[in-house]
């Protein structure tokens, strides 16, 4: 009976290690960027909506004092994403690509013009991650399933080549 409550105590105490650090994980990214006219001053109270392609979702923000905005909570996916400001010409950027814990930068540069008109931007934006040092990567779950384990053995991919 003492083993029994010992081995109770031991499974709680590590749940409790275990769940605070799970909760910060999440699959979620971000679009961040500033707004700027062609003379390079920021633009303030752009009205920026960004739409999830294949979700049909739009999550709406608008850019601070300093033209910056960021749209958070966004589930991996394709996006688009649509600015319009008073005295400027709309601008829209199709095909944004967010993965898992991604965060995207895409800076807005306004033109002038009416609000009728809009500017479309079909450019790939720059994949590189300046905000920070961290590396990641996606990997697909095909290319996990085509690797070749010895005895189908998961536990041997955490192991030092060294070990195996």
């Amino acid at each position: 009976m003492r083993l029994k409550a010992l081995r109770l105590l031991l499974v709680v105490a590590v749940a409790a290690i275990l769940v605070p650090a799970a909760s910060g994980q999440t699959s979620l990214g971000s679009i961040s960027g500033l707004v700027t006219d062609q003379t390079g001053a920021s633009v303030p109270d752009v009205a920026i909506d960004v739409t999830d392609i294949g979700r049909n979702t739009t999550f709406s923000t608008s850019s601070n004092e300093q033209g910056f905005y960021v749209v958070t909570q966004l589930p991996p996916g394709t996006y688009s994403l649509l600015a319009e400001a008073a005295g400027f010409r709309g601008y829209e950027l199709g095909a944004i690509i967010v993965s898992t814990q991604e965060k995207v930068s895409a800076d807005i540069i306004l033109e002038l013009g009416a609000v009728t008109e809009s500017v479309s931007v079909t450019a790939n934006l720059l994949e590189l991650e300046t905000g920070t040092s961290t590396l990641s990567a996606v990997i697909e779950n095909k290319k996990i399933l085509d690797l070749p384990l010895n005895g189908r053995n998961v536990f041997a991919l955490a192991l030092p080549s060294s070990h195996k």
